[in-house]
């Protein structure tokens, strides 16, 4: 899965559900840890989410 496939995936995740962990999103895009880490960390910067220890949330 390619890396704007993938980031959209987590947001469309995110919107749905409110929140979403590291460890069920590498589950469900199949992909490591530290690859869902970074593309938080990378929409984040964008201002989509928020980061928490083990997650994200939609901005407040």
């Amino acid at each position: 899965m390619n890396v704007t496939l993938r980031r959209k995936k987590i947001l469309d995740l995110l919107c749905a559900q409110g929140t979403v962990e590291v460890k069920t999103l590498a589950e469900e895009l199949n992909t490591s840890h530290v690859t869902v880490r970074n593309d938080l960390t990378s929409l984040e910067k964008e201002g989509k989410l928020e980061r928490f220890f083990g997650g994200a949330a939609l901005p407040a």
